[in-house]
C-alpha cells in the first residue's frame, strides 16, 4: 500500500516538474516546491508524534468473573501530548485465545494536538481461564499516507485481566468409567457395597432422588412416587458407597499453539468437573487433589452445589510447566482418576492398576480413557470408530 502512495507521489512531483519545464516554468517549480514541502512535513509530524502519545485503560466492569458468552467492553483513551496534529492513528488491541472479538479489533481516527480520544472494542468470553486484554501497538500515519511509524506510547495502567468460569457439561449417567471405578475402590471392611440395609443417611430403606430420563423403570419406587405426585428412583448404593478421588495433573501441554492448547485444557478441566459432579449427584465420597501456588490442595466433594463451587476455583487455575509440582504422592490402596492435558511416559510409571488416566489428547494408549468434545469419555478405539461412523 505504501508503495502505491509513494508511487502516486512521486508521479505527482514529475508531473509538477514537466509542467514547469514544457509550459509554466514559475507555476510548475513552485507546485512541486510545495509538494516537496508537504511531504517533508508530514513525515515529520508523525516521526515527532511517535514518542508524544500517552494511552490508559478503562474497563467499566461490575465483575471480573464472567460466565462464557458475556461480552466484555474493553476501552483505551489515546491522548495527543504534543503540539502536532496526527492525519491517522490506529490502535490495534490484543487478546487471548480465550476471548472472541465482536468487532474489528484495530481502529483508525484523527487526533488533534492535546486531544483526547476514547476507543472501545467489545470482547465475547469464548473459553475457560484467566483471559488477557491490552494494546497490541498503535501506528501513526502521516497525512500524505507516505509513512507509517509504531508510536512508543507511555502506557498507563495495566492490561485488563479477568477469569472465566468454566463450564459443567452434561454426560450421561450410564458412565462406563465410573462404574469402572467403582469396581476398583474397595469397600470398608465391616462394610458391603452391594448389600446395604439402611440409607446413606441412617434411615431404613434406600436413598431416593428424582426421576432423570434413561433411568430404568426397574428402580423407580411407584409407592413413593404416588405419595410425591412425581417419579422417585433408588439410588444405586452399590455407587454411593464407593470412594472415589480424582487428581488434576498440573502439566500444561507442550508443542501446541495458543488456541489449541486452550482447547484442550478446558475439555480436561471441564471433563473433570462433568464427572465429579455426576458423582456428587450419586452420593459418592469424592476427594479432588489439585496444585494451587506451589502447593497441592485437596477438597471432598459431597454434592452438587459443592461441585458448582470448584467452578469459581478454577476460574483463576492455570497449569504449569514446573515438573516438580506435576503430581502428588499415590496413596496406597483405593482407585484413582487422573486428569492430564499432557499425557506422557511420566504419567505412565506414575499411575499403577487402580490409576486411571483421562485426556483429552488423541494420541494416548490403549489403557487411557479419552475426554470427547461432547464430554464422553471413551478408550482410544472407541473414538477412532466413532469418528469413522460419522
Amino acid at each position: 500500500m505504501k508503495a502505491k502512495t509513494w508511487a502516486a507521489f512521486v508521479l505527482t512531483e514529475m508531473l509538477a516538474v514537466i509542467y514547469g519545464l514544457f509550459f509554466d516554468g514559475r507555476l510548475g517549480f513552485l507546485l512541486a516546491a510545495v509538494l516537496g514541502i508537504a511531504a517533508v512535513l508530514s513525515v515529520a509530524s508523525a516521526v515527532l508524534l511517535r514518542r508524544r502519545l500517552a494511552v490508559s485503560y478503562t474497563a467499566v466492569l461490575h465483575t471480573e468473573v464472567f460466565e462464557k458468552d458475556d461480552t466484555v467492553p474493553f476501552s483505551a483513551a489515546v491522548t495527543n501530548m504534543g503540539w502536532f496534529s496526527a492525519a491517522f492513528v490506529t490502535v490495534e488491541f490484543c487478546t487471548s485465545a480465550r476471548f472472541a472479538p465482536l468487532e474489528f479489533e484495530a481502529q483508525r481516527f484523527l487526533l488533534a494536538p492535546r486531544q483526547r480520544r476514547e476507543v472501545l472494542c467489545e470482547y465475547r468470553t469464548k473459553r475457560w481461564g484467566t483471559a488477557e486484554c491490552g494494546i497490541f501497538r498503535i501506528t501513526v500515519t502521516d497525512f500524505l499516507g507516505l509513512v507509517t511509524v509504531q508510536a512508543d506510547f507511555v502506557r498507563e495502567g495495566a492490561d485488563f485481566v479477568c477469569r472465566i468460569l468454566p463450564e459443567i457439561p452434561y454426560t450421561p449417567p450410564q458412565n462406563e468409567l465410573l462404574t469402572l471405578m467403582c469396581a476398583l475402590s474397595p469397600a470398608d471392611e465391616d462394610e458391603d457395597v452391594r448389600e446395604i440395609p439402611f440409607g446413606l443417611r441412617g434411615s431404613p430403606g434406600y436413598e431416593h432422588r428424582p426421576y432423570e430420563p434413561g433411568d430404568s423403570l426397574k428402580k423407580v419406587n411407584w409407592k413413593l412416587s404416588a405419595k410425591k405426585d412425581a417419579y422417585f428412583v433408588r439410588k444405586d448404593e452399590y455407587y454411593a458407597s464407593s470412594k472415589q478421588t480424582f487428581i488434576l495433573d498440573s502439566k500444561a501441554p507442550e508443542g501446541l499453539s495458543e488456541e489449541d492448547t486452550v482447547v484442550r485444557e478446558e475439555r480436561v478441566v471441564e471433563g473433570l468437573l462433568a464427572l465429579i459432579a455426576l458423582a456428587a449427584e450419586q452420593s459418592m465420597d469424592c476427594t479432588l487433589f489439585y496444585a494451587w501456588d506451589g502447593e497441592w490442595q485437596s477438597v471432598r466433594i459431597a454434592d452438587r452445589a459443592e461441585a458448582e463451587a470448584l467452578r469459581h476455583t478454577f476460574a483463576g487455575y492455570q497449569f504449569t510447566q514446573k515438573p516438580e509440582m506435576r503430581l502428588p504422592e499415590q496413596r496406597s490402596g483405593g482407585a484413582y482418576l487422573l486428569f492430564s492435558a499432557c499425557c506422557d511416559k511420566a504419567l505412565a510409571d506414575w499411575k499403577d492398576n487402580a490409576a486411571q488416566l483421562v485426556c483429552a489428547q488423541e494420541d494416548v494408549s490403549e489403557d487411557a480413557w479419552m475426554i470427547t468434545p461432547r464430554y464422553e469419555f471413551v478408550r482410544p478405539a472407541q473414538a477412532g470408530t466413532e469418528a469413522h461412523g460419522q
